[in-house]
């Protein structure tokens, strides 16, 4: 036998076969893997653990030898993502890179580990050090998430002997987030206290037409066709990282899914709130002059200096402005289920909801953007029983 060649022996370790693989190594040595079998060792199998060595030593034989640009655990997950990049959206390249830069790389690139050396032990002792720093179970979910399907990746170049995300303990929440939507009055109510504050436009918008953040932020004077009365969503503005740098991006005709593009039908309480807008930014403009940012004039949520709001900011600034005016506090994209929820109760329709909402899948929208409150279900009892007292209907005395 070759030495560049691998070859194999049986022992028993325990109950179970055990395949003793002497591999090659890049360095002309030979390294010892050791992988107990699936298979009992007693009598009659001994032919089934000889034809799984036989397999694992043709896995082996055609194991590829790691690249020097991608052998340590860090190079290979930079490399990774921008090979991955093409089957993910822009958004979803931009999250995982975020996560990258900020939290596995820096973590991992003090630990100097190869790939071939990494253990489930070493990816356990990463969740629980992030989850000591205060990162959600939310948060940590999406770093297995990219993880696995990396890991999964180098399994399969059979970089690695094994998957090790597969061992790995689940991450469980601690205390599952319940979303809340407003009813139609608690709406009516944000609109008519906050219309003075700086976020009213994306608060507006996301009130009207159930938009994402990006797709509000997005919203430009020149979607909107006054004489057709519609609006159409032609871009989105987006948190993104560029060279370790948080800053945000738009992006022309590019949404999150192939649904969110789409024309809306506007109104003329809609009308007027644009002409508000577009009044107080030529006040602002004449106002600061020089010094008044014109990169932005089309767009319609900016500030007083005309500058874009940054999608951080909005979700940062929303939950004070309901402190501010004692309303009932729920998240910014939150706004985004209260459209869908009343829209639901106006019209049941499993079809138009999934249409209104941009959803491929009319469960989903049911199941995840429909929510249905405790005080709601109490008003529509007592609507019921109102009904019934109207009719007068026969009561018997119980004693």
């Amino acid at each position: 036998m070759k030495k560049n060649h691998v070859t194999g022996s049986l022992t028993v370790s325990g109950e179970k076969f055990r395949a003793m693989l002497r591999v090659p190594t890049a360095d002309g040595g030979r390294k010892q893997i050791g992988i107990t079998l699936e298979i009992e060792a007693k009598k009659g199998n001994k032919r089934k653990a000889v034809a799984k060595l036989k397999e694992l030593i043709a896995q082996y034989e055609n194991k590829k030898v790691i690249d020097d640009d991608i052998k340590y655990f860090v190079d290979f997950l930079n490399w990774f993502i921008e090979f991955h990049r093409q089957n993910v959206s822009v958004t979803t390249y931009s999250n995982y890179k975020h996560m990258l830069d900020k939290h596995i790389v820096p973590y991992f690139s003090e630990k100097n580990m190869l790939l071939q050396d990494l253990t489930t032990g070493d990816l356990e002792e990463y969740f629980t050090y992030k989850q000591k720093e205060g990162l959600s179970p939310k948060t940590l979910k999406n770093h297995r998430a990219l993880l696995s399907v990396a890991l999964m990746h180098a399994f399969k170049k059979l970089y690695t002997e094994r998957n090790l995300m597969e061992s790995l303990k689940r991450i469980r929440n601690v205390k599952k987030y319940v979303p809340q939507a407003y009813t139609m009055e608690e709406i009516i109510q944000l609109l008519s206290l906050a219309y003075k504050e700086k976020i009213i436009a994306p608060i507006f918008f996301c009130c009207m037409f159930g938009l994402r953040r990006s797709e509000a932020l997005g919203l430009c004077y020149s979607d909107f066709d006054f004489d057709k009365k519609t609006v159409t969503l032609n871009r989105t503005v987006v948190v993104s990282t560029i060279n370790h740098k948080t800053t945000f991006e738009i992006r022309e005709n590019v949404f999150k899914t192939e649904n969110s593009q789409v024309t809306f039908a506007i109104t003329s309480l809609v009308e007027n709130f644009i002409k508000q807008l577009m009044e107080c930014k030529v006040e602002n403009k004449t106002l600061l002059g020089n010094t008044y940012n014109n990169d932005y004039l089309d767009f319609l949520c900016v500030d007083e200096q005309g500058n874009l709001l940054k999608p951080d900011y909005v979700t940062h600034a929303f939950p004070k402005v309901l402190e501010k005016y004692n309303l009932k506090k729920i998240r910014f994209h939150e706004l985004r289920h209260s459209f869908i929820t009343n829209i639901q109760l106006i019209n049941p329709n499993d079809m138009i909801l999934k249409k209104i909402a941009r959803h491929s899948n009319a469960e989903f929208t049911k199941n995840t953007y429909v929510q249905i409150q405790d005080e709601l279900c109490n008003k529509t009892l007592r609507e019921y029983l109102n009904l019934l007292s109207t009719e007068k209907p026969v009561t018997k005395s119980l004693q």
